[in-house]
């Protein structure tokens, strides 16, 4: 019953590129609903596993010091809504988590359903692309982010089965205006994914992509080039006077915003378990009253949970991801690569973006992931079965 739960996620999910869209098109916000459904599919897992959930100790730590965080939040100063968001967030994910792992699905390895659902997520992302793209030259200027981080497990999923399909889904990615997204997946892909073994990968993805741009430049004007990858004005960058000032131009606002919500008075205490949860402050770059986390994960779980939980945290998830076993596992079957490679491309995505807690995919690998250590070694060749 979890692994048609965690599979019929993994569907839903697949179509959430279209809610950034609609996003964009509509000027309503999807992302609030799409976080609150991914919490009941994050709720419904934990109630499937429940009578095989067995939590680490690491993970009863984690849960101690996220009501450690509760406990010392400023409950006069900032929302209740957003500290009990802030406080259950990270329970359910961690809940999650062990929930998916205690279950054990090794079904995953090699099931076919599951190749054909991260194919999905491709699908999803191209048809995205192509509306995104029509809108913005044909109808109306809006915002160019058709692509998300989910994107990558199509990638991913592609690049173990057809090189050359794969150059192609990068163009995709390249035209979809997220450039975190596709950044993400090609600095995982050379450090973690085996894209420098292959030389020839690495001068067909450097041609094709200069070749697109070229292309690009000498039918459109460049200016819209630069809104749509950079997301900024040409006109806009040749004022600037520094190196500095140009990276803080195309940060997006990013660089001033740490500077923003990090200007406040550091104790003992708040640099242990956070500042509060709940924690808003005063962006001047993003013109926000009551603007709420970063644009930077760690900054946001740190100015949330402190560095206790932040640190903890991050090792959880890096322990599994980069697990001698999983990689053997990753290497050998198609569904677990394009699955480990999405989790780690994320972890650089996060470093552009505070979405760990509402990315569900994340939680539902890692929880994969975990299960999969456990596997005992006679079990890592399921032919044999």
């Amino acid at each position: 019953m979890m692994y048609l739960a965690i599979r019929w996620s993994l569907i839903f999910n697949s179509f959430y590129v279209f809610l950034l869209l609609v996003r964009q098109i509509l000027q309503i916000d999807t992302i609030s609903m799409a976080l609150a459904f991914s919490q009941l599919q994050l709720l419904i897992l934990i109630l499937l596993g429940a009578k095989s959930l067995r939590l680490q100790l690491l993970e009863l730590i984690m849960l101690a010091s996220i009501c450690i965080s509760l406990l010392l939040s400023d409950f006069g100063l900032y929302s209740l809504n957003n500290i009990m968001v802030d406080f259950l967030k990270p329970i359910l994910f961690i809940m999650a988590v062990a929930s998916i792992r205690s279950v054990k699905i090794y079904e995953i390895v090699e099931d076919l359903r599951v190749e054909r659902i991260l194919n999905l997520y491709a699908l999803t992302t191209i048809v995205s692309v192509c509306i995104g793209l029509y809108y913005y030259y044909f109808v109306d200027l809006i915002y160019p982010a058709y692509s998300s981080i989910y994107s990558l497990m199509g990638y991913f999923c592609i690049v173990k089965r057809s090189r050359t399909r794969s150059y192609g889904f990068l163009i995709v990615l390249l035209l979809s205006g997220k450039r975190a997204v596709m950044l993400s997946g090609l600095i995982a892909h050379v450090l973690f994914g085996g894209l420098l073994n292959n030389k020839k990968h690495v001068f067909i993805i450097i041609l094709t992509t200069a070749s697109l741009v070229l292309m690009s430049i000498s039918i459109f004007d460049l200016n819209i080039i630069f809104r749509n990858v950079l997301k900024q004005d040409l006109a806009q960058l040749s004022e600037l006077s520094s190196v500095i000032d140009v990276l803080v131009q195309v940060s997006g606002g990013r660089i001033d915003e740490l500077i923003d919500g990090l200007n406040y008075e550091f104790n003992f205490e708040n640099i242990l378990f956070g500042k509060s949860l709940g924690y808003t402050y005063e962006s001047f770059s993003f013109d926000e009253k009551e603007h709420k986390n970063f644009h930077f994960t760690p900054a946001s779980l740190f100015v949330s949970y402190g560095i206790c939980f932040t640190a903890m945290f991050l090792y959880y998830a890096v322990n599994i991801i980069f697990n001698s076993k999983i990689k053997l596992i990753s290497e050998k079957y198609g569904n677990i690569y394009a699955i480990r490679m999405y989790m780690i491309s994320s972890l650089f995505f996060f470093l552009t973006e505070y979405g760990v807690f509402g990315y569900i995919n994340f939680c539902i690998g890692l929880g994969m992931l975990a299960g999969l250590k456990l596997m005992r070694a006679e079990m890592m060749d399921p032919t044999e079965h």
